[in-house]
């Protein structure tokens, strides 16, 4: 079993001023995507941009998603890269609008080479106070985290490692309403430049991943329960007078009667959700 080793920061943040900071993220930081793709053996980037572009119908303006929610398709080292709009980071409304892009490009022979890429950017507006250095810091260690020079053996270390880790994680994982610790645990086990090795291509990679969190998505609630949760998650309904006429317009809006939103609250209610008066909305603590 490898050995965790704990570095203990000075500037830790309390339980209360953590779930402010993660609350002030999810409602304001929005997450800008790159995907970037080779073009068909022996077919030249001018003749297959067009082809991209007449699918994907971008809108050529980040106050408009368009069809597909692309800003536009440009040139880029490996190829071209798809440009997506920056949206909030909700997981299954992110996971549904890269797949409909890959499905739909992947008829026309795009290919993943080595030096291809999906990149994220975080992006935010200004915040009355200043971030602290403890969540930048893990922000960083997110986004530079490469295992590009590692041997086969320090590969199987770290493996072990992240099992270890994601045991140790395992309580913070609960929190969440997307099925990220089953899809970690497998990737500990067998990480992507593994599969690859073996023979597997992305399309088989990708099968295998969505097998995972298939087996857990948003916990089997339907698609009303998900567009409640999206209400409350991004702040579509705020600025009400009370708790019961914010039921009541969120009832209307999603077309069921009031008493089949309350039974769809309780079923929330490992999110903890709470009546916040300054917002004039629902908030959940978890």
């Amino acid at each position: 079993m490898a050995e965790l080793i704990f570095f203990k920061r000075p500037d830790i943040l309390d339980e209360e001023h953590a779930l402010y900071f993660k609350d002030l993220l999810f409602r304001t930081a929005k997450v800008g995507t790159e995907l970037e793709f080779a073009m068909p053996k022996e077919v030249k980037r001018e003749e297959f941009q067009p082809k991209v572009e007449a699918l994907l119908k971008p809108s050529r303006s980040l106050a408009m998603l368009g069809e597909s929610g692309v800003l536009d398709v440009a040139k880029e080292h490996c190829g071209a890269e798809v440009r997506i709009i920056g949206r909030y980071p909700y997981y299954d409304v992110l996971i549904d609008q890269y797949e409909h892009i890959i499905s739909a490009l992947l008829p026309l022979g795009i290919r993943a080479r080595p030096t291809c890429g999906l990149h994220f950017h975080l992006l935010t507006t200004w915040f009355a106070h200043s971030i602290p250095e403890i969540v930048l810091a893990n922000l960083w260690n997110l986004a530079t985290s490469d295992t590009s020079h590692l041997s086969t053996d320090d590969l199987e270390e770290l493996s072990t490692g992240c099992e270890e880790m994601l045991k140790f994680l395992k309580p913070a994982f609960a929190r969440f309403e997307n099925p990220a610790l089953r899809v970690l645990r497998f990737l500990a086990r067998r990480p992507i430049s593994f599969m690859r090795s073996d023979g597997l291509g992305w399309e088989e990679i990708e099968r295998l991943l969505s097998k995972q969190a298939a087996a857990e998505r948003r916990n089997h609630l339907d698609s009303t329960d998900e567009r409640l949760v999206r209400i409350i998650e991004l702040g579509d309904i705020k600025g009400q007078p009370d708790d019961d006429r914010w039921l009541n317009r969120v009832a209307d809006t999603l077309w069921i009667p009031r008493a089949d939103l309350d039974l769809r609250m309780k079923r929330l209610a490992r999110r903890k959700p709470r009546w916040d008066a300054e917002m004039g909305s629902y908030i959940f603590l978890r």
